[in-house]
């Protein structure tokens, strides 16, 4: 039936012989890669649709790609323009989570425990605010809210993960367990997000574009991530490469 598609070709061969090769040429992200500036969304606005399994992205056989959420390369985005039309769109990918940045200007917001929009006047030193959405006094908890670089055969890129991915991420680790760490011992704290680096996942990411400084970019968000069962995604590569001689 001729050649695979690189798309498929690219996933049968990560699936094979694993990242290595790809791993030493991306290594940690030096700079910001095209179309997002590797910040996670800021914190005013709450999370929206970056929960983990929103909009009904449900894992299935293992991991597989579904109907909403085709299996795609981070290439792909901009080949296909994804997320550009005003509308966000789905995918998966099977990646390397390579680096989680603990370089940003906060990892976390306070938010308000009802709604998980931020609590105004709160801050480190004191959580009790005004939740506006709630007219509301309110104690707030702090939400992870933070990006990682991931990896797959074609490049790398910028993920956002909020506070449910997060959380997941890190093992189980919530934001106001890990903030007194931060404060009183920042080696230990990056210690535990390089511990938790170098996830092999298959990822069920959002994409869509927002307006930063009036300039248009393309961000990622992590709605639900599962290990990579090897022995799925092999059964799924197969099934795929089956139909293209049917």
């Amino acid at each position: 039936p001729g050649e695979l598609p690189p798309s498929v070709a690219a996933q049968a061969a990560a699936a094979s012989v694993g990242f290595g090769a790809q791993l030493q040429r991306f290594g940690p992200a030096g700079g910001e890669p095209s179309g997002d500036n590797g910040e996670a969304g800021g914190e005013g606005g709450g999370e929206g649709g970056g929960e983990a399994g929103g909009g009904g992205l449900g894992f299935g056989g293992g991991g597989g790609a579904s109907r909403d959420s085709p299996r795609i390369l981070f290439s792909d985005i901009e080949e296909r323009a994804m997320g550009m039309n005003g509308t966000p769109e789905y995918f998966s990918v099977n990646c390397f989570i390579t680096h989680i940045r603990t370089d940003q200007r906060t990892l976390w917001y306070i938010a308000c425990p009802n709604c998980k929009k931020k609590v105004q006047g709160a801050s480190e030193d004191m959580l009790d605010g005004h939740c506006e959405k709630c007219n509301a006094p309110t104690t707030g908890t702090r939400r992870w809210i933070f990006t990682g670089q991931c990896n797959d055969p074609s490049g790398s890129r910028y993920v956002s993960f909020f506070d449910d991915t997060a959380v997941r991420l890190l093992g189980g680790r919530t934001a106001d367990e890990m903030a007194p760490t931060k404060e009183s011992d920042s080696s230990r704290f990056d210690a535990h997000f390089l511990k938790h680096s170098f996830q092999r996942v298959v990822m069920k990411c959002q994409v869509k574009s927002d307006t930063y400084n009036d300039e248009q970019r393309i961000k990622v968000s992590c709605q639900n991530f599962e290990p990579l069962n090897p022995v799925a995604e092999g059964r799924r590569l197969l099934a795929e490469i089956a139909s293209m001689g049917a």
